[in-house]
């Protein structure tokens, strides 16, 4: 490649993300107040084997009692590249999961979605759908970003296929990535890129809030038809 064959990005740093909060049809996305949101969250996901598991592929928890998970989660907000959120749940206003922005990068336009936790009886629901979408939203319409990263234990089966389903592009694989409670983790990556979002928009707001109720529209095959265009050029008109 030549110098004239290199493409010269003229980019505006990102901005740096601030607590918003997003009301929607599902959830309420919230910045998470440990004092409050967790007396609740901790009942319900502890107490017994299958409740735990929502904290498996987390470097964190099961904590011993509510206080400290309390204690762990003020540290967690306390950090100055991440911004952790509750998520409620529209209809019972109850917390029912925890997601973060974190990796913040604005230089280069890069943030992550990351330490996603959902009660049991929330998991695979609208919840997660729509949480995404507000927070891929804001990211890449409202601060400039142009890439967002989920990654994974490449053991977690279904953080994987939530990833896919929700219009991220498997990376590959960083192998003994991490040690992860005295455990080896290979990390599984995937990318959302801005070139991509305002095809996926229409996918999310068709499956969220246009044709839900129909129960015959998957959000995982609207978004892999855009994702089988092929790679799209930054900044395309």
């Amino acid at each position: 490649m030549t110098k004239n064959d290199k493409k010269i990005l003229d980019l505006k740093p990102a901005k740096n993300p601030a607590y918003t909060v997003f009301h929607g049809g599902h959830v309420i996305v919230n910045k998470l107040d440990p004092s409050k949101d967790l007396d609740q969250l901790y009942l319900k996901t502890h107490g017994n084997v299958e409740c735990e598991k929502v904290w498996a592929y987390l470097p964190y928890g099961p904590f011993i009692s509510v206080d400290e998970m309390k204690q762990f989660y003020q540290k967690e907000i306390k950090r100055p590249n991440k911004l952790v959120f509750v998520i409620y749940d529209k209809k019972t206003q109850t917390p029912i999961g925890l997601t973060a922005l974190e990796d913040i990068n604005p230089e280069m336009a890069s943030i992550e979605i990351g330490s996603v936790l959902y009660c049991p009886e929330f998991q695979k629901t609208a919840a997660n759908t729509e949480t995404i979408y507000f927070l891929a939203k804001y990211c890449f319409e409202e601060l400039g970003y142009r890439r967002i990263t989920w990654r994974c234990n490449n053991n977690n089966l279904a953080s994987k296929q939530a990833a896919i389903r929700l219009g991220f592009e498997f990376e590959g694989v960083f192998y003994n990535h991490m040690i992860v409670k005295n455990e080896n983790r290979d990390t599984a990556w995937f990318g959302l890129l801005a070139d991509r979002w305002p095809y996926l928009v229409e996918n999310y707001v068709k499956y969220l809030y246009e044709e839900r109720s129909s129960n015959n529209i998957s959000l995982f095959e609207l978004n892999q038809k855009v994702l089988k265009l092929g790679k799209v050029a930054y900044n395309q008109d």
